[in-house]
């Protein structure tokens, strides 16, 4: 929908929407049980991707990384008290960075390069 040396703009919400108080807790769970989880809301939870993993399937689909300007960041307190429960889960997440979490919202901007 980009056409060769386009620009697009792409804000993306990280959070769990069942509840913005605990926007990560949807990461706790194992791929099986999320997939369960956003069939039966409707994907009314949201998607559970990060950053890099939103940045990597843009990127697979042929756009230049320009920018990421981060719009929302998690409350430290609430990660202090989610990590503990994260290193222990068994969830895909387990071992991500404290730092790769912290991301809630952010706007991409993109080009579609000229071939």
């Amino acid at each position: 929908m980009t056409k060769p040396g386009g620009y697009n703009l792409h804000q993306v919400d990280f959070r769990d929407h069942r509840n913005f108080d605990k926007p990560l807790e949807y990461l706790l769970i194992s791929d099986q049980d999320f997939e369960t989880t956003f069939d039966n809301a409707h994907s009314d939870c949201g998607n559970r991707w990060r950053v890099e993993e939103m940045t990597d399937r843009l990127v697979a689909a042929g756009f230049e990384m320009v920018d990421l300007v981060p719009t929302g960041m998690v409350r430290p307190e609430y990660l202090a008290s989610l990590l503990p429960r994260l290193r222990t889960s068994g969830s895909r997440y387990q071992d991500w960075p404290e730092d790769k979490l912290q991301i809630l919202g952010g706007r991409y901007t993109l080009r579609r390069p000229v071939r």
